[in-house]
């Protein structure tokens, strides 16, 4: 899924299996793929390599979503997308939970203010009684978790932001949908999914040539992308 380094690449992970067991598979989206609305499934195993298929097993279709910093550019889009699109792919609900830091701009989505299927819940993915209440009442199919701080020199300036929303956030939101994925019941639940958008900075630093890989080692360089790299492990466990 890596793209070069020119191209601002996320990051978006999701357990393609039973979450009780982690460690079988991710789902894995790049931003190039939303932005087609042309998804891809990459299994990933630590007895197999890695494969494709044509069509996501992971279906964002006819799910009612929970998506976490959607007034920022890339969450944002990805929302329009998701309910802008017309016919049997279209959005059944989305529930937009933000908490309108510097990155976040509600501006962003007002064409979307009158669609009933649009509902904007202001707040964080710290809060679990928030999360849990949204997951409950829209009766959350998957959630996509954008929210984050962000940019390497204020990470650098004042790191502990970085920590209690990359981190302790992100660990959070898990627990919430974890919970929530408990009493779901079959077929919700083996459809029920966890997307969470990391950064290609997890890496390290890339000289004039040469891309990041699946099997780039871990390199983070600043108290952002090292946070980021926490809660793609927390994810990932």
């Amino acid at each position: 899924f890596t793209e070069n380094q020119t191209e601002d690449t996320e990051r978006l992970g999701a357990n393609a299996g039973d979450i009780a067991d982690p460690a079988q598979a991710f789902t894995l989206l790049t931003l190039r793929d939303l932005r087609n609305l042309k998804p891809f499934t990459l299994s990933l195993s630590r007895s197999s390599s890695l494969s494709l298929s044509p069509s996501l097993s992971l279906s964002l279709l006819k799910m009612n979503l929970l998506v976490t910093g959607g007034c920022g550019f890339i969450g944002s889009n990805f929302i329009r997308q998701r309910l802008l699109e017309k016919g049997p792919e279209a959005a059944t609900k989305v529930v937009n939970l933000d908490a309108l830091t510097y990155a976040g701009n509600p501006a962003n989505l007002a064409d979307l203010a009158g669609d009933p299927r649009y509902v904007f819940a202001h707040g964080g993915i710290g809060d679990t009684e928030l999360v849990s209440r949204l997951l409950a009442e829209h009766a959350i199919d998957a959630v996509v978790n954008f929210a984050a701080e962000s940019h390497v020199d204020r990470s650098i300036d004042s790191p502990e932001p970085f920590v209690q929303t990359n981190v302790v956030g992100t660990l959070r939101l898990l627990n919430a949908a974890r919970l929530h994925w408990a009493k779901l019941p079959e077929p919700r639940k083996a459809a029920f999914r966890f997307l969470h958008v990391s950064t290609d900075e997890v890496y390290g630093s890339l000289g004039p040539e040469g891309a990041f890989s699946e099997e780039t080692p871990y390199a983070p360089n600043s108290p952002y992308s090292a946070s980021k790299a926490a809660a793609d492990h927390l994810v990932r466990a």
